[in-house]
């Protein structure tokens, strides 16, 4: 035995690890591993999660605010609300009509140039190819437009 083969051998009873399959076993033995401690609490019931301390000594049982940063109600409606009222806009709804339409089309020519290249059609199925793709450029560029309309709207300080 090498000495590199001595300290693998140290470095495995250290750490636990084994040795490859293909090796025969050096000799040395592992330490026995520790069972694990009985539980000394009972159980939870099924669905059931642990108090944690933070939620124990808070009144509301919230931790994730400081009392004092905690939104209040009046202000939680009235953030839904706006956003929800952005939703409904007609520039937004546009937008998000013209994005689904753009790609009902490309989903149409995709289909259609699958068709067309089974039929040994490889020309027109190149161009249905290209059209449906710049169906879903022109789709993700009205998408992006409107995500960026209503992240704009819904965080308007006002």
């Amino acid at each position: 035995m090498g000495f590199l083969d001595f300290l693998l051998s140290i470095l495995n009873v250290v750490c636990g690890g084994s040795s490859p399959p293909d090796e025969k076993p050096s000799g040395v033995q592992k330490p026995p591993r520790p069972h694990p401690p009985p539980q000394t609490q009972a159980p939870l019931p099924s669905g059931a999660w642990p108090t944690l301390p933070s939620q124990a000594q808070h009144p509301a049982g919230r931790h994730d605010y400081p009392p004092d940063r905690q939104q209040s109600q009046h202000d939680r409606t009235r953030y839904q609300d706006q956003n929800q009222s952005n939703q409904q806009n007609e520039h937004y709804t546009s937008l998000r009509a013209n994005a689904n339409h753009e790609g009902d089309e490309m989903a149409k020519c995709f289909q259609q140039s699958h068709e067309a290249y089974a039929r040994r059609e490889g020309a027109l199925a190149k161009e249905l190819s290209e059209k449906g793709k710049q169906h879903e450029r022109t789709m993700e560029a009205l998408n992006a437009e409107a995500s960026a309309w209503i992240f704009r709207e819904n965080n308007l300080v006002r």
